[in-house]
């Protein structure tokens, strides 16, 4: 003879939101709900009224777990502020253009593109920052005049 035993069941009361921190899937779900544009039901543990506001914000995400995984060699769905930092990271850590070309599965052409485009950031910017420490020459305590700065030409 068999026995069985039988728990008590738990059910969830009306409002408890405590099942979506236990979900596994939960931030994938989310996250495929945001980039595919799902707009119905319940996705990542959140309502479509919570997902409105996530949805507008989606194109402008940054998520530097997700630009990491990226570099590491995972295929992640990335947005395009997330692509810029993959470039930037992977142009600090010294990847090939050929390497960068396969992680944003792109052509070897646009990856050295995106370098060169990434070296004149950069240098640009430490130029303005360059520009922007160094204060103007002050005179010895005299006042310029019009005949200190030479004629044109």
């Amino acid at each position: 003879m068999t026995t069985t035993t039988i728990s008590p069941a738990h059910h969830r009361s009306l409002g408890d939101h405590t099942w979506q921190d236990q979900a596994v899937c939960q931030r994938t779900c989310l996250d495929a709900a945001l980039e595919g544009g799902d707009t119905h039901g319940i996705r990542g543990g959140m309502t479509e009224e919570e997902r409105e506001q996530l949805h507008e914000k989606v194109a402008n995400r940054l998520d530097y777990s997700r630009v990491n995984a990226t570099v590491a060699g995972r295929d992640v769905h990335l947005t395009k502020a997330e692509r810029r930092a993959v470039v930037r990271a992977a142009y600090r850590h010294g990847i090939t253009e050929q390497r960068l070309a396969w992680l944003l599965k792109v052509s070897d052409e646009h990856a050295q593109k995106l370098y060169r485009e990434t070296r004149r950031a950069i240098r640009n910017r430490d130029l303005e920052q360059t520009t922007k420490t160094t204060p103007p020459p002050e005179p010895d305590g005299e006042r310029l005049r019009r005949d200190d700065f030479g004629t044109a030409a």
